[in-house]
């Protein structure tokens, strides 16, 4: 493994520029960061091998021209980052560069069928992976605390004198590409080039009936949504559920250039997890405020559920009203608890016994369009435990499911009339040497067949107002909305 310093580095939005037009591109950016949220970001390309899975089919390309199949998403992952663990060294220099190569891309949230017996979407109208991971031997990284840049190169897949002087040739490759020189590896992609291009045409099949806003069109009608919040309403008062995340999906015509449209989407609204990758059937930049889950090297586990969301005021009065409306809101504070409560249920199962804590509640973060109630939760695995049996455990968040966990997502499909896709999944890294970074894949634009895919939601609870919730989404659609050109 090999770090390389890169003085007087360009900014990470100069050098995305230079790879956005080529396959697997992965920036995962901390546009806003923020203490224990956003101090690193990462930018990769050239992988040596990409994993996908659909419907419980799982298949394996290398590079070199390699494949494997299995029979699920997650036991290949196991397979393979099993096997990378085992050729990997780790300087003492590497120690402190958090991704240290490995997997990154995106989790849909219909691989939760893979982990629950669950019932199918009402209907799965775009042809999309529920897992994509493109497999990375070099990173180059900002930490955002110091102002420090670096490569990372790890020499994967190989391994002993081969992969140190594999490391070294990748590592002076990225280094003079980031002075000005070509982009390291094939820009088609070699051996990996995509099935589909993000903009080609499909059989795309539409629910989408009703526009809201100038030009974008929904899987509900006002009317519709508010009534499934009021079917939610009954299920609860009923006993059936506790609470449950209802969201409707927008559709608009896709950007003419999608690494504009990240670029847009980064400006309205920053984030401390945002993200974008160039998969093989779609594209997605995402502006996600919420951490799903972390383990570090040293066994932490943290997760950072969100649930209490109010818009930003026009004036500084109003905006200091509406922070503190959220604050005071027992509904809010009280969804908040339920997920922070299921959070530590499921950290539990792969957690040491006693270590799972709450170590803030109800703590007030404000972004650039919304103010939300974020809560931190924290334990210490289990030895032996790998980043799958963590999946296994607790994908996908509660936070954009309910609780109880299972019966709501049994109602999330009666009620929402498609799936939901990369959406509401996750989007992170998952380190050839067992640490993992995701974030939940909220306030995230798919981009597959010239056309842009979004969800916004929202917790329903018992004394959920119908008309209130489906506002609340709206909230939650406007930057999105705004970077493709649309208002709401």
């Amino acid at each position: 493994m090999i770090i390389r310093p890169i003085v007087d580095s360009p900014e990470p939005e100069t050098l995305f520029r230079r790879l956005a037009s080529r396959p697997w591109v992965l920036w995962l950016d901390s546009a806003d960061p923020r203490p224990g949220t956003g101090d690193w970001s990462f930018l990769a390309a050239d992988p040596f091998g990409v994993l996908k899975a659909t419907r419980g089919r799982a298949t394996w390309t290398g590079a070199d021209g390699s494949t494997r199949t299995s029979c699920g998403g997650l036991a290949l992952l196991a397979e393979l980052l099993s096997e990378l663990a085992a050729d990997l060294e780790i300087d003492d220099e590497a120690r402190a560069f958090p991704f240290r190569g490995g997997a990154g891309g995106f989790l849909a949230y219909e691989l939760g069928l893979e982990v629950e017996r669950l019932p199918e979407p009402r209907l799965r109208d775009l042809d999309l992976p529920d897992l994509e991971l493109a497999f990375y031997d070099w990173v180059v990284g900002w930490n955002h605390r110091t102002g420090e840049c670096s490569v990372l190169s790890t020499g994967l897949p190989l391994s002993g004198r081969t992969a140190r002087k594999r490391a070294e040739e990748r590592a002076e490759q990225v280094v003079a590409w980031i002075r000005g020189g070509p982009a390291p590896g094939n820009p088609r992609g070699g051996r990996l080039a995509r099935n589909r291009s993000g903009y080609l045409s499909s059989d795309f099949r539409s629910p989408e009936r009703h526009r809201d806003g100038a030009g974008l069109q929904s899987s509900f009608t006002r009317r519709d949504y508010e009534a499934a919040v009021r079917d939610s309403i009954e299920k609860i008062r009923a006993g059936d559920i506790f609470q449950v995340n209802l969201a409707q999906r927008f559709r608009a015509p896709g950007p003419s250039d999608s690494a504009d449209l990240y670029c847009e989407l980064r400006r309205r609204a920053p984030a401390p997890f945002g993200a974008w990758f160039a998969g093989s059937s779609c594209t997605i930049a995402s502006a996600s405020p919420e951490r799903f889950i972390r383990l570090t090297a040293g066994g932490e586990l943290e997760a950072r559920p969100i649930k209490g969301t109010r818009p930003r005021g026009a004036t500084r009065k109003l905006d200091r009203r509406l922070a503190e409306e959220l604050m005071a809101s027992d509904k809010d504070r009280s969804e908040n608890l339920m997920i922070a409560d299921l959070m530590r249920n499921d950290l539990s199962r792969i957690a040491r016994p006693g270590t799972v804590r709450a170590a803030e509640l109800f703590r007030m973060e404000s972004f650039t369009t919304v103010h939300h109630l974020v809560s931190i939760i924290r334990g210490e695995v289990m030895p032996g435990t790998g980043p799958v049996d963590l999946l296994r455990a607790l994908f996908p968040c509660g936070s954009v499911t309910g609780a109880p966990k299972i019966r709501a997502m049994e109602v999330i499909t009666e009620l929402e009339p498609v799936a939901r896709g990369p959406c509401y999944g996750s989007i992170g890294w998952i380190g050839a040497d067992g640490q993992v970074d995701l974030s939940v894949a909220i306030r995230t634009i798919v981009l597959t067949g010239g056309e842009a895919f979004f969800h916004a939601g929202g917790a329903v609870v018992a004394d959920s107002d119908p008309e209130s919730e489906y506002r609340e989404t709206l909230d939650k659609a406007r930057a999105l909305a705004g970077a493709l050109s649309f208002e709401i």
